[in-house]
């Protein structure tokens, strides 16, 4: 009893159920925010704020996850983790997919596919908003089950995300994850297009063309936050069930 009542004070839970479902929205909002705000005339402030916007990602993708795992009565230990440390761990996190992210955009510049390679720059990003290309989406779609599984590959000793626990989870999980994986990246590459007949029907509507600067933006955040919320959501689920089943096969 002391144990939970102490896990409570380091992360309360959410009393009104609905709330739950946005804890996310802040940090997509920060990293909303950072997308647009990063002058492209100024490489290394759009590379800083492009890195705020990937940390931001991952703090929402952690807040989703530690709901979902709840949904699914898998234990983590992001139920007993303060908010410092979890931005600790999302910045280790940041670090080991930076460096798989860099390796594939380069490895692709280099094997002739130059069009495509920045693309795979987007990997976290992704996860939460849409962009264009659909290789990328795939791409995305591995990286959010790499993401879990440096996550939920914590080593225990020195709380630091382990490549080694993350590709062992991966060849243990089977035929399952792997199915989920193919099931995200599909769900990206079809809600590209929704969003956009979406956001076009904005656009076209005759109420919004005569609205003011500040309400066509309040509209193009409120639905982008919209989808990015719902994309974390359904990344999370997807990726945790085919988790779910892969151990209960094994187990059987």
């Amino acid at each position: 009893m002391a144990i939970a009542r102490a896990l409570r004070l380091v992360w309360p839970d959410t009393s009104f159920g609905p709330f739950r479902f946005v804890e996310a929205v802040p940090w997509l909002m920060l990293a909303l925010t950072c997308r647009i705000v990063g002058p492209e005339d100024k490489p290394l402030l759009n590379l800083l704020a492009a890195c705020g916007t990937w940390v931001a990602v991952l703090m929402a993708f952690m807040a989703v996850a530690r709901r979902v795992f709840a949904i699914f009565d898998r234990s983590s230990h992001l139920d007993a983790l303060p908010l410092d440390r979890e931005l600790r761990l999302s910045l280790r996190i940041f670090g080991r997919i930076m460096a798989v992210m860099v390796a594939a955009t380069l490895l692709l510049h280099n094997l002739g596919n130059a069009s495509i390679a920045p693309y795979f720059m987007l990997g976290l990003d992704s996860m939460a908003f849409n962009q264009s290309s659909i290789s990328g989406k795939v791409w995305s779609a591995c990286m959010a089950a790499l993401v879990l599984l440096l996550v939920l590959g914590i080593d225990r000793n020195s709380g630091k995300p382990s490549f080694a626990s993350a590709f062992r989870g991966l060849l243990n999980q089977g035929v399952r994850f792997g199915a989920a994986i193919v099931v995200l990246a599909v769900f990206y590459v079809a809600l590209g297009p929704i969003q956009n007949v979406v956001l076009n029907g904005f656009w076209g509507s005759s109420v919004v063309a005569a609205s003011s600067h500040q309400t066509k933006t309040l509209i193009y955040f409120t639905v982008t936050l919209g989808f990015a919320a719902m994309r974390l959501w359904v990344t999370l689920l997807v990726l945790t069930y085919g988790l779910k089943q892969s151990y209960l096969r094994g187990a059987a």
